[in-house]
């Protein structure tokens, strides 16, 4: 499944006229800074922080957004008419952009399976609950597409093994690494070891 980020959308609605152009292309960077805010940045600190995987859906304000995005309140609401249309188009651009990273990690050869794993769920360990079990507190808010996103992940994993039966092993040792683990770096070296030992090199 293919979803088209707000800050595309902000490039592509409209061909601007020149004297348009720059405030488009500035509407544009807004959205993506608020997409990074909300949606993740993956370091773990600044702007990071101030996102609805950290703080989950009701504790998280459009204030804060709009403070960590660096534009005022208005601007945000000119931008997304409430929080739960921001929250929808932060969560599609952070599971799309999740996604693409993890294709491509297993697109290699050999697959880089625990830099898949990495960008599915190690960029969230140590900052709170990752955008699909955010949403899985709220199913509403996205309807489908977060289910949609785990199984395209599933399906990404079990090409690059050639084996569901392991494919599903490794998802399982991820959920329960997310549940035990304190940072990114104890949760990559704990999936690097079941990766291991599934590969049979013990």
């Amino acid at each position: 499944m293919t979803w088209a980020p707000a800050a595309a959308r902000a490039r592509t609605v409209s061909a601007p006229s020149p004297d348009d152009a720059p405030v488009t292309i500035a509407r544009a960077g807004q959205v993506v800074a608020c997409q990074h805010v909300v949606g993740g940045t993956g370091g773990g600190e600044g702007r990071g922080d101030h996102t609805f995987a950290h703080f989950g859906y009701r504790k998280s304000s459009m204030d804060e957004v709009a403070r960590a995005a660096g534009i005022s309140r208005p601007g945000l609401y000119l931008l997304f008419s409430s929080k739960r249309e921001l929250f929808r188009e932060a969560a599609l651009w952070a599971l799309d952009r999740d996604l693409g990273a993890a294709e491509r990690a297993l697109a290699g050869d050999p697959p880089q399976i625990v830099e898949a794993f990495d960008h599915w769920a190690g960029r969230y360990i140590g900052r709170g609950r990752d955008l699909t079990a955010v949403v899985g507190d709220h199913p509403e808010l996205l309807g489908a597409a977060a289910d949609a996103a785990s199984a395209r992940f599933a399906a990404l994993l079990t090409a690059a093994l050639g084996d569901p039966d392991r494919a599903q092993t490794l998802i399982s040792v991820s959920v329960g690494l997310k549940h035990q683990v304190e940072t990114r770096a104890d949760y990559r070296a704990r999936l690097t070891v079941a990766v291991r030992l599934l590969r049979g090199r013990g």
